[in-house]
């Protein structure tokens, strides 16, 4: 189990040329920071620039783009919620909307559909997905709204399925370790007309057949949800458990509050923690009023009655602070990828338009497998990475007419370049 230590101190871009890293003002070969040891684990404390020179980080370039604004129905895509790959290259990507997993090769040309809407076996609901291909080539879709995780053979025949009961916690994120088993973050809250219980975030790990074998971590509960009291009241950009499995079975985890990762080994020890220097920005009125503009059109577009749309948007609170970051993954060489958040203002200073999925900014710090910050990268602008595996990371880019690709990105490292020259 991973036992978690507390900070003493919310969840969570159509480029095909080169996009090079831009590296920290400071940095250029000589990481500012420190290192010390406590108890076994080392604690880095980043305090400037990262390692990496000018011009010479590593780099993400689009090699791979699935999907079309018109033409043949199995490339248009609604709305992605996940994408893996299988052992042989293939890729399976979940579309929310038409409810149904889409299987391609490695070049993009389509193969297979597997699952259609339905609550039957083998179908699919509204709140279906991430996709996960696991040992055998064997598929799993869980499904928040019909608390099950539906499961595909090999040949994309239905497998049955395991119940994931709300009752034992919601389930808000999935990730697969690289063993194959599911991890679930299961989250616990006071719900109305409901007995009392203790709100908490649990992360499970749970085998092929859906059996928990493990509690992983006890996290604390998150603040963007709030139902005691009888009244829902939902503050974005409260303070948020954040996590995520990397490729080597290592877990990343922070409180996206205060700029601090603690990282735990595959066998769960706490191996390291990352810390680095950020102040963050205040949520100010102007951007609460360009927020609330943009999810009540959203609300607006997905049919929300009107009188349905005061009474959410009298719930809505804001944070005072922004995060300190939008997301994380665990990336290639045990590298950690830590996401900027962008306001409003950032935005449109930038010259793009704002759009509410875009919170996150493209700027994702990297730190090394020894949490030394190695520079920063720029993702292409409206897309959203879903999954690094090995030196690729496949996720949804969406053009200006809003319409979804799904995506590969090579990350280039120069240092693996030169040592295959030599």
């Amino acid at each position: 189990m991973w036992q978690l230590r507390v900070s003493p101190s919310w969840r969570g871009l159509a480029l095909t040329m080169l996009l090079p890293l831009a590296g920290c003002a400071e940095g250029g070969g000589e990481w500012q920071g420190s290192v010390t040891d406590s108890a076994g684990v080392r604690i880095v404390t980043n305090t400037g620039g990262g390692l990496w020179a000018p011009s010479a980080g590593w780099t993400v370039e689009e090699d791979l783009r699935i999907g079309s604004a018109e033409g043949e129905a199995e490339y248009q895509f609604g709305q992605i919620a996940g994408i893996d790959v299988a052992s042989d290259g293939r890729i399976f990507i979940l579309d929310q909307q038409a409810r149904d997993v889409r299987v391609f090769d490695q070049d993009g040309r389509f193969i297979a559909r597997m699952g259609k809407a339905g609550s039957g076996p083998g179908e699919l609901g509204q709140g279906a997905g991430p996709v996960f291909v696991g040992p055998g080539d064997t598929v799993s879709v869980p499904d928040v709204g019909q608390q099950r995780v539906t499961r595909y053979t090999a040949a994309g025949e239905p497998a049955g399925s395991f119940p994931v009961s709300m009752a034992d916690g919601i389930a808000v994120k999935w990730m697969e370790a690289p063993d194959g088993d599911l991890v679930q973050q299961a989250m616990i809250m006071a719900l109305p007309n409901q007995p009392s219980v203790e709100p908490r975030n649990l992360l499970l790990r749970r085998d092929p057949r859906g059996e928990i074998t493990d509690t992983l971590m006890i996290m604390p509960a998150g603040q963007t949800m709030d139902f005691s009291g009888g009244q829902p009241r939902m503050t974005l950009f409260a303070p948020e458990p954040m996590w995520a499995v990397g490729p080597q079975g290592h877990l990343v985890y922070g409180n996206n509050s205060v700029y601090r990762l603690e990282i735990f080994g595959p066998g769960g020890e706490l191996e390291r923690v990352i810390s680095k220097d950020r102040e963050r920005n205040p949520i100010t009125e102007t951007d609460q009023e360009e927020f609330r503009r943009a999810i009540r059109e959203a609300w607006e577009q997905a049919g929300m009655p009107p009188q349905a749309m005061d009474m959410m948007g009298q719930a809505l609170r804001f944070a005072e602070y922004y995060p300190a970051y939008a997301n994380l993954f665990g990336g290639p060489a045990g590298s950690v990828w830590v996401q900027s958040v962008q306001s409003p203002e950032d935005v449109r200073e930038s010259g793009a338009t704002f759009d509410l999925q875009d919170i996150g900014g493209p700027e994702w710090e990297i730190f090394d497998a020894e949490g030394r910050l190695l520079g920063v990268v720029r993702m292409p602008p409206r897309f959203t990475p879903l999954l690094f595996r090995d030196d690729h990371i496949y996720g949804v880019l969406r053009d200006d007419l809003d319409i979804q690709y799904a995506t590969r990105m090579r990350v280039s490292r120069p240092e693996i370049q030169q040592a295959a020259s030599d």
